[in-house]
């Protein structure tokens, strides 16, 4: 599985992939990880924050409908 992962990393640049067990024990982890990352990228490297984080995992159903208008009625951005 990491080859078609290291695949759709190189061809689409979407992937952020950490070094840790997957498990709900690391969820504390993860989270540090994402927020790290999105320090180290979005605001060190001259490229504007987000307005709005949108942190999901492989087991979430994104309402993408009610996503949008939450963002759109809350203009000052947050983490959803």
């Amino acid at each position: 599985m990491q080859v078609e992962i290291d695949a759709e990393a190189a061809t689409f640049g979407d992937i952020i992939q950490g070094d840790y067990e997957h498990n709900y024990q690391n969820l504390t982890l993860r989270q540090m990880f994402m927020y790290n990352w999105l320090v180290g990228h979005c605001d060190l490297v001259g490229s504007p924050m987000p307005s709005w984080i949108l942190k999901a995992d492989d087991d979430f159903y994104i309402n993408v409908p009610l996503a949008l208008r939450i963002a759109a009625a809350n203009p000052q951005g947050g983490i959803m």
